[in-house]
């Protein structure tokens, strides 16, 4: 998961810069077209690469997916499970999508300076992901989840309340903040991927897509109704939004501790 995971740093490294070059020397739609362009690519790899997987479907005892689903759904330790993974994803996406607007309007950061935040923390999370991974298997998932989600929470506080603050320490809270709120996912969802009953496994993480993928547009929805402008046209009320990451991430801790994982 570690060695996955990192390729979220990497896509961190690479394509937000990349993205904001290509955007700011062409058109803002440029990015778009060239991620399905990619997209499209991969897809078609994937066709060919990824196995099938289908021996656990002998074992389930259902034929169509609205059986699989309504099996899924039936199992309160995924429900759990879903619950959790909610929670995770809307923590970080309380904050995240408002970074660059932040620190450009409150803390005076040019939009040259906004890839360098990118390309500093998604380096830092290429070599941290692996340490994060490797002692996710030699101390367990849930106590290196304690960890990490626990330590997550000065950056998630810190973050929202740059103004002011030199270029150098910005550099060092927002890499933290990629580091660990990246790094809650690593033990995260191995813990999530263990809690799926093996037989309905498939079902069990493209629900578990689908709810994460709630969490960051309902994050990104409450954040932008919490945030606000005022007459000098500074944001204002980000710090709510580090409230409820905590929150949320803080929850999903509670709620990690009653998941059962399956060998």
């Amino acid at each position: 998961m570690g060695v996955i995971m990192t390729s979220f740093s990497v896509s961190t490294v690479m394509g937000v810069p990349l993205g904001l070059y290509v955007a700011a020397n062409s058109d803002w739609h440029t990015p778009f077209f060239g991620i399905a362009g990619i997209s499209f690519v991969l897809a078609v790899a994937g066709w060919y690469v990824i196995p099938t997987l289908q021996g656990h479907l002998h074992a389930r005892g259902e034929t169509g997916p609205l059986q699989g689903i309504a099996q899924v759904l039936r199992d309160s330790n995924h429900l759990r499970a879903f619950l959790f993974s909610f929670c995770m994803i809307f923590a970080g996406f309380s904050i995240i999508p408002y970074i660059t607007i932040y620190m450009q309007i409150n803390a005076g950061l040019t939009p040259s300076d906004i890839p360098v935040i990118y390309l500093a923390g998604g380096a830092a999370t290429l070599f941290s992901a692996q340490i994060i991974g490797k002692l996710s298997d030699r101390i367990g998932k849930l106590k290196m989840l304690q960890i990490i989600a626990g330590v997550a929470v000065l950056p998630m506080a810190l973050i929202t309340v740059t103004a002011g603050l030199s270029m150098t320490v910005i550099l060092v809270i927002t890499t933290f903040f990629f580091v660990f709120v990246s790094g809650r996912m690593i033990p995260g969802m191995a813990l999530v991927s263990a809690a799926g009953n093996p037989k309905n496994r498939g079902t069990f993480m493209t629900l578990n897509s689908s709810m994460q993928s709630a969490a960051m547009g309902l994050a990104a929805l409450v954040g932008g109704m919490v945030i606000s402008r005022n007459a000098e046209g500074l944001i204002e009320n980000f710090w709510i939004c580090s409230v409820i990451a905590i929150s949320f991430n803080l929850t999903a801790l509670l709620i990690a501790k009653r998941l059962k994982v399956y060998q």
